[in-house]
Order: C-alpha cells, then structure tokens, then sequence
C-alpha cells in the first residue's frame, strides 16, 4: 500500500510542470535588432500578452488584456504610462501572435509591421489605476498614467515628431502622439 501511494505521489508531481504550463506559453525571444530583443510572454488563462522591449534606453513595456478589451503601455525613457482601448479588428488574437511573430521573423526583407495605429494621449491623468485591472495597475503603479484615444485619417491634428514608435514583434505598429490641440 505504501509504495502504491509513493507511486502515485511521484506520478502527480511528474506531471504538475506539464499541467502548469498549458496556460502559460514560455517567453519567446525575438532578436529585433542588433542590440535589441523582444520578449512575449502569453497567459491563456487570464487572457493576456505581454510583450517587453529592451533596447537599453529606448525599452518599453505593453499588456495587452483581452479580457478587459485594455492595453497598456510603459516607456522608461519617459517615465510614463499609457492606456488604451484595445481595437480588436486590428490586434492580433491571443492564439496566432505567437505563429504571426515566427512568420513574420522568417520573411526576409519584411520586417514592417503589417498594421499599424496612432494614440494621441490625453492631458488628464488617470486616477483610478485599478478598475483597469491587476495586470495593467501592477505595470502602471507610481508613474503619471495618461489615456491615449486611437485616431483614423485625419481626425486629430497631433504633432508627429513629438511621438514614440512601438515596432510590436514585426506585427503591429503603435505610435503615441501628444494631441497639439484641446483634449
């Protein structure tokens, strides 16, 4: 009886790594440059992606929350956060990012994103970090965090030199602009 419960024991703990990470995709890196990677890290279960830049001083942060239909992003040369509504007719889904990245880092010569958007931040500065949820409030906490609204064609008129480019794993293209009128 004793070696049967043993048995059993050792049987469940050989398996727990493999049942663990079904809803946890290990972190991908992708070589974007030649002093630069991207990590993305994917959480089927809580529905999220994470996707981390590092480029020394020109290194971001971005959740995307499928969930909450959330992103949110942290540039560390600004010290600043932004969050956005998630436009779901463009973002790529949970499921294919991973498939879209390798395609999209095995075509030669096509390194663009195939998609991109355009933010104008807001002026006013989000008080309520957590009714975003736990994943963009832990990304955000103590740095002045501002909503960014996305704008088509020539809705806004915002001020393109004064904005920061996102290269999202060859996939998607973000930038945030500050808004050179009212907001």
């Amino acid at each position: 009886m004793k070696s049967t419960i043993v048995i059993t024991v050792l049987f469940g703990l050989s398996l727990t790594p493999s049942l663990a990470g079904k809803n946890v995709d290990r972190n991908k890196q992708i070589s974007t440059g030649e002093n630069s990677h991207q990590t993305l890290s994917i959480n089927k279960e809580k529905s999220t992606a994470c996707i981390d830049m590092n480029d020394g001083r020109d290194s971001w942060n971005i959740i995307w929350n499928y969930n909450t239909g959330y992103m949110a992003t942290r540039i560390f040369a600004q010290k600043v956060c932004f969050i956005s509504k998630m436009n779901k007719n463009v973002m790529p889904d949970i499921v294919a990012i991973s498939k879209m990245t390798e395609k999209k880092k095995r075509a030669k010569g096509q390194r663009h994103p195939s998609k991109d958007l355009v933010y104008v931040v807001s002026k006013k500065r989000v008080r309520d970090l957590k009714s975003y949820g736990e994943d963009i409030f832990a990304l955000c906490k103590g740095l002045p965090t501002y909503i960014a609204h996305e704008v088509r064609g020539s809705q806004f008129w915002y001020n393109q030199g004064s904005c920061f480019q996102l290269n999202i794993l060859f996939v998607l293209g973000i930038r945030y602009c500050d808004n050179t009128g009212s907001s």
